[in-house]
């Protein structure tokens, strides 16, 4: 997880999920460095998160140039030349998913986040942060 931009100063805050056995996720702890070896903890449980949503999701694909060359090996060995191509081709290709995310408090603060699903960590982060359910108020049927 990256931390994009926020109500805070650039670069001065960390945040993390707070969770129990007993209650799931239930809020999201902000940790903001005021000094050297100084920090400020902000504490938002559900009351007090006005939303989550994704802004952004994009697909980030990549050529591995090592997995290239195997991929045309083993075509090259396996099907010869037509193999060798298809192989190359084929071969390297690494696809991930960024998903930018947005957090709004109600104390007016806010977070712009950054995911990227090739990474474990940022994946299991990415929904448990789904499973925090906000209390909204329900819109009139009229």
């Amino acid at each position: 997880m990256k931390i994009l931009d926020s109500s805070w100063p650039a670069n001065t805050i960390k945040f993390s999920l707070l969770s129990s056995f007993k209650n799931g996720v239930y809020g999201i702890e902000v940790e903001e460095t005021t000094g050297f070896l100084k920090s400020k903890k902000y504490t938002y449980e559900k009351e007090n998160i006005i939303s989550i949503g994704v802004i952004n999701e994009d697909v980030e694909k990549k050529k591995s140039f090592v997995g290239s060359a195997v991929g045309a090996g083993l075509g090259g060995l396996v099907l010869g030349p037509i193999g060798l191509i298809a192989g190359a081709l084929a071969g390297g290709n690494k696809t991930s998913k960024i998903i930018k995310i947005g957090i709004k408090f109600k104390d007016k603060n806010w977070i712009l986040a950054e995911y990227n699903t090739k990474s474990t960590i940022d994946k299991l982060e990415l929904f448990s942060i789904q499973k925090i359910e906000l209390k909204q108020k329900k819109e009139a049927p009229f």
